[in-house]
């Protein structure tokens, strides 16, 4: 088990654009698992398709203590849970959506670098996809699930865990009742190594 201080914020449910008609619908949502409200100033979303092509997108605002933030849009309907978003930017902008959606979404703290740093939390799709940029010594934070069903989403249920499901009612701004939160940034908590989970 490898031990390392609370990374602060993850990713805790994924919802990727799967249609061709560029519905906008996307969107990331992170959770803050401290207690204490972070600023989002220099942390990055780094966005990825099939083909390895990326999009990074700076994050913007705080985050409360124990709170959410979601990244995307920016529509909202039933079928994507109606999100109100903290962050409006399409995810997806520039990217081939092959009907799977996104392939991996991986967060970055401020001063890492994409292709030399660890992400903090990140998502891909089963098999890993070719040119995700995640060195391949990281282990912590990385969650490899089977691709959401057209209409779900890929919601985490416990930290640091690393448990998922595909939620056929996607719940942006909110999470699952196991997710708690740290009681100070000063934790330090044993993250599981690279998991596929389907």
């Amino acid at each position: 088990m490898h031990k390392l201080a609370v990374p602060g914020i993850v990713i805790s449910e994924v919802y990727t654009e799967q249609v061709a008609d560029r519905a906008v619908l996307g969107w990331v949502e992170l959770l803050n698992v401290w207690h204490e409200t972070v600023d989002l100033q220099g942390f990055r979303l780094v966005c990825g398709d099939a083909g390895g092509e990326t999009r990074a997108v700076p994050l913007v605002g705080t985050i409360s203590g124990c709170g959410t933030h979601v990244v995307g849009g920016p529509n909202s309907n039933p079928g994507n849970g109606m999100p109100f978003y903290d962050q409006v930017v399409d995810l997806s902008a520039g990217l081939f959506l092959d009907g799977v959606g996104l392939r991996f979404v991986a967060l970055y703290e401020p001063g890492a670098c994409p292709c030399e740093d660890c992400p903090i939390s990140a998502v891909l799709h089963a098999p890993r996809p070719l040119g995700d940029g995640i060195p391949p010594g990281c282990r912590t934070g990385i969650s490899i699930l089977e691709a959401a069903r057209p209409g779900a989403s890929l919601e985490r249920l416990t930290w640091p865990e690393d448990d998922w499901r595909h939620s056929v009612a996607p719940g942006p701004n909110q999470v699952h009742d196991e997710l708690g939160c740290s009681p100070s940034r000063s934790s330090v908590i044993d993250l599981s190594p690279l998991k596929t989970v389907y």
